[in-house]
């Protein structure tokens, strides 16, 4: 997450610096990252709510998603 937050500092010190492209594949990156956030705050909730009905289904069903969402692509 670091190196996205640092191209879009350097677009905005100079936002001839960075290509079209870059800031894309950058938007992509930190949509990923914040759905993985989201997706994990969830997780603790469901899985504190969960105890009372199953142990580690919805945990289980969240970290998956989660991790799914972090995966790094393919080089």
């Amino acid at each position: 997450m670091k190196e996205c937050i640092e191209l879009v500092k350097k677009w905005l010190d100079d936002n001839e610096s960075v290509s079209l492209e870059e800031l894309e594949e950058n938007y992509t990156k930190l949509y990923t990252v914040s759905q993985a956030v989201y997706s994990a705050s969830y997780c603790a909730a469901t899985a504190q709510q969960a105890r009372y009905v199953h142990p580690d289904f919805n945990a289980r069903t969240w970290v998956k998603r989660y991790e799914e969402l972090t995966k790094e692509p393919d080089a």
